[in-house]
């Protein structure tokens, strides 16, 4: 009797956590625009749509997308402990932080370029690494990671990746 009970505890456990995981993988984004830059700091600050299109509550204690241009991060954007409802969506305040000399060297490496003759591609030089940490039920820490082009993330942050959401304006 004593373990079926801890049999079905466990299961009732173990359904929660899947639940938790699926809806934080699940989770869209949109941006929302950015304002403030902050020449002394090279940063300013984001806001983003975030969609939960699940029925079951998702969060992250930290949600990162990092652009990086020939092996060189040049911008960091990071959203801290957030939480969003289930079947619904929030906004999310970060900070949108340049790498300077990285920005620089970009630029000047491709102006030396096109002076030699070289063209670029750059839609295939750029990446962008996209990092969620959460910890699920407020317990089992996870860390989910996704790679996409420059022009993924594009079209993620304009709401062409898939937004499922009702628009807030």
């Amino acid at each position: 009797m004593v373990a079926a009970g801890i049999a079905a505890v466990a299961i009732i456990f173990v359904s929660l956590l899947a639940a938790s995981s699926y809806a934080n993988a699940s989770l869209q984004y949109r941006s929302r625009g950015a304002q403030g830059y902050d020449f002394s700091k090279s940063s300013t600050d984001v806001a983003m749509d975030v969609c939960n299109p699940t029925p079951f509550p998702a969060s992250f204690d930290r949600l990162q997308f990092v652009a990086s241009y020939k092996d060189s991060d040049l911008a960091t954007i990071k959203f801290e402990n957030n939480s969003v409802p289930a079947n619904a969506a929030s906004t999310v305040d970060g900070a949108l932080q340049v790498n300077g000399r990285a920005a620089l060297a970009a630029v000047f490496q491709s102006f030396a370029d096109s002076l030699n003759g070289k063209t670029t591609d750059d839609s295939s030089s750029m990446k962008v690494k996209m990092t969620s940490e959460s910890r699920l039920l407020g317990l089992v820490p996870v860390s989910q990671s996704k790679d996409m082009s420059g022009d993924e993330f594009s079209q993620m942050m304009n709401g062409k990746g898939g937004f499922s959401c009702p628009t807030k304006s």
